[in-house]
């Protein structure tokens, strides 16, 4: 299996398991190549996760890929979220509305994040 491959599923497992804490139910898109790795729901809200990792540098999404998941989101009337990771901070990323969260390893609490994914959408 491929290393890059075994470290990004891990993150995705973990990320997962972090939105089930959180009360989402999540089901992981295996292997799939599409626009979302993760697609969690809660209060009847959907979201589409695109995670991205990198062990030393910069997680890295291409503007196709964003494009993607952001038409995507906007078919299924969900909330699209750029997952990035690295071994120093988490950064999620609303690409239809520019929001931003940035947290430092120690800084990734549940409650910032929940309160970032929870927030009602304008455009959708």
């Amino acid at each position: 299996m491929n290393l890059n491959y075994l470290r990004g599923y891990r993150k995705e497992i973990q990320i997962k398991h972090k939105l089930e804490e959180l009360g989402y139910h999540v089901i992981r898109s295996a292997k799939s190549g599409g626009p979302a790795d993760l697609i969690a729901a809660k209060n009847k809200q959907t979201l589409l996760i695109q995670v991205k990792y990198s062990k030393n540098g910069y997680p890295h999404i291409n503007k196709n890929e964003t494009e993607e998941l952001k038409n995507w989101a906007l078919e299924f009337n969900a909330k699209p979220i750029i997952w990035l990771i690295n071994n120093r901070m988490e950064k999620l990323i609303n690409p239809l509305e520019n929001e931003e969260l940035e947290l430092g390893k120690a800084l990734a609490t549940p409650s910032l994040i929940d309160k970032f994914l929870s927030k009602p959408m304008k455009n959708i």
